[in-house]
């Protein structure tokens, strides 16, 4: 299992504590976006503009779509919302 930001990430997800992909982009419980490293240039925007628009922290992880889908069991993930504000804080505070 990941350490750091990631294996906490593979926690909330099981914990049911995230929308990923086109879900967080829909999430209107979001506390917190995280974008991956090697996101599009478009999703990149359409995130900023969420994260504007709904008065949400936007932040990037240095990994890529491929790593965070791993740690999440998935297949490649470029967006992910926090849906807890507690949890979202402590995301904040890890290492990564």
């Amino acid at each position: 299992m990941p350490s750091g930001k990631l294996g906490f990430l593979g926690l909330l997800c099981r914990a049911g504590k995230l929308a990923v992909g086109p879900d967080a982009k829909s999430c209107r419980k979001a506390a917190l976006y995280i974008a991956a490293a090697d996101i599009s240039p478009r999703s990149l925007r359409e995130a900023e503009a969420l994260s504007l628009n709904r008065g949400v922290p936007l932040t990037r992880l240095p990994h890529g779509k491929e790593e965070i889908g791993r740690a999440l069991g998935m297949s490649e993930v470029a967006l992910i919302a926090i849906k807890d504000r507690r949890a979202a804080d402590s995301y904040m505070e890890k290492e990564d």
